[in-house]
């Protein structure tokens, strides 16, 4: 069964500095849902690690609505953003490895053809070791 769910903010930029903590709360979220379906039976061990799945980074259409995926999807599709997949990476983490990574969500501007001038926020896995791995940039991120 598919279940879909969309988080509107009507004025979010009145959020301001706390924006990347909701990311970070919401991103959290899928990690938990990934966790929870990786840990169904032995599941983990019949799912392939990110960087053995043949997943690949691919950005959202500007202008289009922005989907976050779980693991199922992103296998489904074969690709995904930074969002996906680091809530992949850090559910793995977590499940196969014992470790407690965390997600991290920076904010940056970019110049889009079709939009113009964007706010973007990219989300990475900050390692129990303190490393930063930029998921989506080992997974073809530009």
């Amino acid at each position: 069964m598919l279940y879909q769910f969309a988080i509107v903010f009507d004025d979010w930029e009145q959020f301001g500095a706390l924006q990347p903590q909701l990311i970070g709360r919401a991103v959290r979220l899928i990690v938990d849902a990934n966790t929870a379906w990786l840990s169904l039976g032995d599941r983990w061990k019949r799912t392939p690690t990110i960087y053995a799945s043949g997943v690949r980074f691919r950005r959202e259409p500007d202008g289009a609505l922005n989907f976050w995926h779980d693991i199922p999807a992103i296998l489904k599709l074969g690709h995904s953003h930074c969002v996906g997949l680091a809530a992949w990476r850090c559910a793995e983490l977590a499940v196969r490895f014992g470790e407690d990574a965390l997600i991290e969500v920076s904010i940056s501007e970019e110049m889009r053809p079709v939009v113009g001038r964007q706010q973007e926020f990219h989300v990475c896995v900050r390692r129990s070791s303190g490393e930063l791995e930029d998921v989506a940039r080992n997974l073809g991120m530009p």
